[in-house]
C-alpha cells in the first residue's frame, strides 16, 4: 500500500504500480476518509493472509517529516473504530523524499520553512520554532524545505524511486499469481453476465420482459387503439 503526501505524486507514481498495489493520497495529515479506505485495505490483506506494508512518501520539511513519524499514530482511532488489531506490527517505511535523494535527483531547494498557512516556522516567533521536530529539522537541513511533487520534474527519477522501494517487499512469482486468479476471476463474471444476457434475451423474446423501447411502443398502441374507438367508449 503506497501513500503520499500530494496528488501529484499518484499520478507520477501510478504506471509502475503493478494493479494489486493500492494507492492513497494522504493530502498531508490524512484526513478521516482516507484513513478509513487505508484501515479497510488492511483489514481485507488480513481476511486474505497477506502481511500488508506501508510505503510513504512526504515533503522534505519539518511537518512532512513529523507525519511519517506519527503516521501510525494518525491511524490509532480509525483502526480501533472499524476492529484492526495488528496497527503495532503494520510496517511503515518512507522511502521519499530525503536531503541525499534531493542532491543525487538535483531537486530544487525552497529556501523557507514557510507553512500552507503563509507562518514561517524558522521565526523565533512562530509557537512550533522551539518544538523539537522543527529544531532537529533546522539543525540537520537549514531553513530550505523540498516539496514531494518536485518529482514531477525528474518523473524516470521519481519513478525509480517508487520503483526501489515496492520491490523490496514483492517478487514477480506474487504478481504473476494475482494476475493468474484475477484471470479466472473476470472470466467467472464474464461467464456469468453472457448468462444473465440470455436469460434476460429470452423473457423479452417470450414478451415477458418489457424494456422501455416495449413499454413506449405498448403505450403509443393503447393510444391508438383508444383513438380508433367511438366517443364515449
Amino acid at each position: 500500500i503506497v501513500m503520499v503526501e500530494k496528488c501529484d505524486l499518484v499520478g507520477l507514481f501510478r504506471p509502475v504500480l503493478p494493479r494489486p498495489v493500492k494507492i492513497f493520497n494522504s493530502r498531508g495529515f490524512a484526513d478521516v476518509n482516507s484513513r478509513v479506505e487505508l484501515i479497510r485495505e488492511l483489514i481485507w490483506a488480513e481476511e486474505h493472509e497477506l502481511e500488508p506494508v506501508l510505503l510513504y512518501c512526504g515533503d522534505l520539511d519539518p511537518a512532512g517529516l513529523m507525519i511519517s513519524d506519527t503516521l501510525r499514530g494518525q491511524l490509532t482511532e480509525i483502526a480501533d473504530t472499524l476492529g484492526y488489531e495488528h496497527l503495532d506490527s503494520l510496517t511503515i517505511e518512507r522511502f521519499g523524499l530525503n536531503a541525499e535523494q534531493v542532491d543525487a535527483y538535483n531537486l530544487t531547494w525552497i529556501d523557507n520553512l514557510i507553512t500552507s498557512s503563509g507562518k514561517d516556522l524558522s521565526h523565533p516567533k512562530h509557537p512550533d520554532h522551539d518544538k523539537p521536530y522543527v529544531r532537529d529539522y533546522i539543525s540537520e537541513n537549514g531553513v530550505r524545505k523540498v516539496e514531494a511533487n518536485a518529482l514531477i520534474a525528474a518523473p524516470e527519477l521519481g519513478r525509480q524511486l517508487m520503483t526501489d522501494a515496492l520491490w523490496e517487499w514483492l517478487d514477480a512469482d506474487a504478481e504473476r499469481l494475482w494476475e493468474a486468479d484475477n484471470a479466472i476471476a473476470v472470466r467467472r463474471a464474464n461467464e456469468q453476465a453472457a448468462n444473465l444476457t440470455a436469460w434476460l434475451g429470452m423473457l423479452h423474446s417470450s414478451g415477458l420482459l418489457f424494456t422501455p423501447s416495449a413499454l413506449l411502443h405498448s403505450q403509443e398502441v393503447s393510444a391508438a387503439i383508444r383513438g380508433a374507438l367511438p366517443a364515449g367508449t
